[in-house]
């Protein structure tokens, strides 16, 4: 048995392989959970000093996890959020007006660019070739005139990962400034902030990282921190949060400056639990144990010529198997019947993509009954 799996609680009817959406609630989250509302019953209107504590924590266990300081790391709500702050920070830098991003994106990200046209940014879209993108793609369209560079790290659709490390160093070159969303890659790829070397990373904790929801962060580049004076702001924005003087406003000297006013800390104690049980099991093994598990499924589909979407090497996608039905919605009921919870419709009415996504608490038994239950689907839905 996989020894993981008594690290989260899992459903008991279904085989859960739908981790690029939502991950399994890990057990030390209860109890953690009942320690903190414990010590607010008992300290009460002293209960901001354990608050801030919880803060900090969730800042260390992302830092442990993305190889980065923790003073880089602050709470967000969500990535929509927390690009819209980005954006505001922007520095006004005359003839650069135009931000990139992808076709790809999530769609979220689009309702944001709609947004930054109002602030008089030019938005263009670089187009992908099949779902896909080349590094000189991108650093084609980069130039003089553009301001900033949206990158999502692993495309929600199809899971193809982007060589986002080449595009940053050559936007670096220009004084492009760049923001990477990696939502759908941490806490089941290995990410290292220090080598992306971008000025902002994006991502929230409620898919791999097992964090649950209102639990996003954004990582700001200290070496360019000074940069960037964020308009949506409140209390903890500030140097120091408990000054009194409203005529006094200094930016914090690190990421809290975008913070903005009194943090969700209930989701910051659960989402530092998920990130926790990640760090401590390791993502070097989460990352192999996914690689293992998504391979002979990539390799049944092959053989079976259905039509596999994402990336069939490793180095090119991410924990996620994608697979694309003339009729996809039989199939995702045949197989939530046969016991196995994939996509949600929800998103497959966006796109005929079922998404398959084994995290570390799957085994390799279980992609076998997978597989078996696929031999089982009607061809006329393939």
């Amino acid at each position: 048995m996989n020894r993981y799996k008594k690290l989260f609680y899992l459903p008991n009817k279904h085989i859960y392989l739908s981790n690029h959406s939502t991950g399994c609630l890990p057990r030390k989250t209860k109890t953690v959970i009942n320690h903190f509302m414990n010590n607010w019953a008992e300290f009460a209107t002293d209960a901001w000093i354990m608050w801030l504590e919880e803060l900090t924590a969730f800042e260390k266990a992302l830092a442990s996890l993305l190889d980065a300081s923790a003073d880089e790391f602050c709470l967000q709500t969500n990535v929509s959020s927390a690009l819209v702050k980005i954006i505001g920070s922007l520095p006004k830098r005359q003839t650069r007006n135009k931000i990139l991003i992808s076709d790809e994106d999530f769609s979220s990200i689009r309702y944001v660019m709609q947004q930054a046209e109002r602030l008089g940014y030019d938005i263009e879209v670089v187009a992908s070739m099949n779902g896909r993108f080349t590094v000189e793609q991108w650093i084609h369209k980069i130039d003089e005139t553009v301001q900033m560079i949206f990158l999502t790290h692993v495309l929600p659709k199809n899971n193809f990962r982007l060589s986002v490390e080449d595009i940053i160093h050559y936007a670096n070159q220009y004084d492009v400034y760049s923001v990477v969303d990696i939502a759908q890659s941490v806490g089941v790829i290995p990410v290292s902030a220090r080598k992306l070397n971008s000025h902002f990373i994006i991502g929230n904790c409620l898919k791999w990282l097992c964090g649950g929801p209102i639990s996003a962060f954004m990582w700001v580049n200290k070496q360019s921190l000074e940069l960037f004076q964020p308009i949506d702001v409140g209390w903890f924005s500030k140097e120091d949060p408990f000054e009194k003087d409203v005529n006094h406003f200094k930016y914090a000297n690190n990421a809290r400056r975008f913070l903005g006013g009194t943090p969700a800390i209930i989701p910051c104690v659960i989402a530092r639990s998920g990130i926790e049980t990640i760090n401590d099991i390791g993502i070097e093994i989460i990352y192999q144990h996914s690689q293992t598990l998504c391979a002979p499924l990539i390799d049944y589909v092959n053989n079976r010529k259905l039509n596999i979407q994402s990336p069939l090497y490793p180095s090119e996608r991410g924990g996620t198997v994608c697979l694309k039905f003339k009729n996809p919605l039989p199939v995702f009921h045949h197989l939530h019947r046969h016991g196995f919870i994939t996509d949600s419709i929800k998103i497959m009415h966006d796109h005929s993509n079922i998404r398959i996504s084994p995290h570390i608490y799957n085994d390799m038994d279980e992609i076998n009954q997978l597989i078996t239950c696929l031999e089982t689907i009607d061809d006329r839905f393939t």
